[in-house]
């Protein structure tokens, strides 16, 4: 098992390369991450100050170039976290902020990284010499290899992985209309934006994304641009319009069974946004949040567990 020291080795090592300025190093190592979960943080631990990674046990059987990558995945998480600029006790913008910024920049640095291009936490820098494709790539370079658990895949055959994941996510989120699902389908959505940034043929690439879910293209382009230039208030306006946008059938067909919202006229960012659900972070899902829901009836425990089940919410608003 990888120790703390050698974590803060990769962090430090890292980061300088990354140009990310941050003092900060991990405290503890924990291998208790679920089943499917690589690595993660827990937001509220952070929130608390407890600078804990959790590790899946499975980690020391997979390649050293992938468990670096998940690894670079969460450091960026953890940067970001001490780097956003909005308040923490702003948990509206907050979260907004970490969910759609902080799950782009991860994805787009881990593997520019893994590619060994010289890219700033902030703006393109280009390619060392000799280092590997340049930056941005084009459509050719789908097909270079990256690491997986225990072998290789291409780029491409990632990025159809990250899509397949977010159209079946969508799709389910159109027949059940549970929040919890596109937060899920959002986070991922910002997984495809961040790798295929490092394309340059991305702004083709985003449209036809799209296009082919079906999302409002002006919005996640709008989204996407303010993405690819840190522009923090773009990111949080455009975030706020998509997840109003999502939210306003589902609102609309609870309210239509008798529900109402715990305060009135509280908008649908306030009553769904306060909730990171699951970052997502090192590519699997992980529920790790204790911030509470604000629909009637349903809240959220310690590591984001529902006090009503899923099916109980579904029931109540007339899905089941």
């Amino acid at each position: 098992m990888i120790t703390l020291k050698e974590i803060n080795e990769k962090w430090i090592t890292f980061k300088d390369r990354q140009g990310l300025v941050c003092d900060l190093e991990i405290r503890e190592l924990i291998a208790d991450a679920p089943k499917g979960v690589e690595a993660s943080f827990d937001l509220q631990e952070l929130m608390e100050d407890r600078l804990v990674l959790h590790l899946s046990d499975q980690l020391a059987l997979y390649r050293q170039d992938y468990v670096d990558f998940i690894l670079h995945h969460e450091f960026t998480h953890f940067y970001d976290f001490y780097s956003c600029p909005y308040d923490k006790n702003r948990q509206e913008d907050f979260f907004a902020y970490m969910n759609s910024y902080s799950e782009f920049h991860a994805s787009r640095l881990s593997l520019a990284d893994l590619l060994r291009t010289d890219i700033s936490c902030r703006t393109f820098m280009g390619s060392p010499a000799g280092a590997g494709p340049g930056l941005p790539m084009t459509i050719m370079d789908r097909e270079n290899l990256v690491p997986r658990p225990d072998g290789t895949g291409s780029i491409r055959q990632m990025l159809n992985h990250c899509f397949g994941r977010v159209r079946a996510g969508f799709e389910k989120f159109r027949d059940l209309s549970i929040p919890q699902i596109f937060q899920f389908c959002f986070k991922q959505v910002m997984y495809v934006f961040g790798y295929v940034s490092l394309f340059e043929e991305s702004q083709v690439m985003v449209r036809n994304v799209c296009q082919e879910l079906g999302l409002t293209e002006d919005l996640y382009i709008r989204l996407y641009q303010a993405l690819l230039i840190s522009d923090t208030e773009g990111i949080l306006a455009a975030t706020k319009a998509i997840y109003e946008e999502a939210y306003v059938p589902f609102v609309k067909a609870f309210a239509g069974k008798g529900g109402k919202p715990e305060e009135e006229g509280a908008d649908y960012w306030e009553m769904v946004g306060g909730d990171s659900g699951d970052w997502n972070w090192g590519g699997r899902s992980r529920a790790n949040v204790g911030v509470r829901q604000k629909f009637k009836g349903f809240r959220r425990g310690r590591n984001n567990t529902p006090v009503k089940s899923v099916e109980d919410l579904k029931r109540e608003i007339g899905l089941k």
